[in-house]
């Protein structure tokens, strides 16, 4: 059934007759017919009887009848929620975070603060690898990734990127190390110790970024330990087995480590990604209001 002979339907009914219809809908009175006649064939079924006063509903007419004004409120809504998924006002959007970065205060206020403002999007956060996040990005299995960008040339040429702030990175070490107590570190100090990175199976280019930043700064350690994963990082600097470079988050939260601030040739870069061409309107809605509110979060907790 068309919507126009849905219509007409509906105002033959209330107005009785097929001359009362189309005077009100301002089409002619053979059109309404002609759109009548057309329903009840498809439909296989009489809906008036034709009456030398006007038009009667048949059973099945007044049934049909009654079932199409809920029909039709059903429709409006069906319609208003199209517009709103079109709109990014409603649907589902899942967020990967690299997993040992980033997992701070504002970001997770930010998350917070766009469930409550928009509670017709369902919103899924996990957290993953660097490698795990870009590759699951390429997939389609998530829609937002915010991770720290160790390649601007990177491999996954099929996802779009924004730049959303530059973070301060330190050189980490035990409390308890020969070197943190000083209250400044003597970056020369650290040729004789072990820079631990975590693998390229966690961040594809995470260890050419760090030795590149070690570069910058004049830094040789005497040796570099690959660890598999974030948390045997953090297990080996609470053991104080030597030295790792990273931004501050609450994954050391609680942990006996001294954070030492590197110059802004060390910072870097946190960035949103999604799939080019395959960004959903409620993904584009988060990056969006991420770009827009990052900042003022920040701003807002140095305070």
């Amino acid at each position: 059934m068309n919507k126009l002979a849905y219509e007409y339907f509906l105002e033959v009914v209330k107005r009785g007759t097929l001359s009362e219809a189309a005077e009100h809908l301002y089409v002619s009175q053979p059109a309404i017919s002609r759109q009548i006649s057309n329903l009840e064939s498809e439909l296989g079924f009489a809906l008036f009887y034709r009456e030398p006063l006007g038009l009667r509903l048949t059973p099945g007419g007044n049934l049909f009848f009654q079932e199409c004004e809920k029909l039709q409120v059903r429709y409006d809504q069906i319609l208003s929620e199209a517009q709103s998924a079109n709109a990014g006002k409603i649907g589902y959007v899942k967020i990967g975070i690299q997993e040992g970065h980033d997992v701070d205060d504002s970001l997770i206020d930010i998350i917070h603060n766009f469930r409550n403002e928009h509670p017709d999007i369902a919103v899924e956060v996990v957290s993953l690898s660097h490698k795990a996040l870009l590759e699951s990005l390429s997939l389609n299995k998530l829609d937002v990734g915010i991770a720290i960008c160790f390649n601007e040339k990177n491999e996954f040429r099929n996802l779009g990127s924004r730049f959303l702030r530059q973070r301060q990175s330190y050189i980490i070490l035990n409390q308890d190390h020969r070197l943190s107590r000083s209250g400044k570190l003597d970056l020369e100090a650290l040729s004789d110790e072990t820079l631990m990175i975590t693998c390229p199976d966690v961040a594809t280019d995470g260890v050419d970024f760090v030795k590149r930043t070690c570069g910058k700064l004049n830094i040789h350690p005497k040796s570099i330990r690959l660890a598999p994963s974030y948390s045997t990082l953090y297990i080996w600097l609470s053991m104080n087995e030597g030295f790792a470079i990273s931004d501050q988050n609450a994954w050391f939260e609680n942990r006996k480590l001294k954070y030492f601030p590197l110059p802004s040739e060390g910072d870097s870069t946190q960035v949103a990604y999604w799939a080019k061409n395959k960004i959903s309107p409620c993904a584009k809605m988060f990056v969006d209001y991420l770009d827009c509110n990052i900042n003022v979060f920040e701003a807002g907790l140095a305070r």
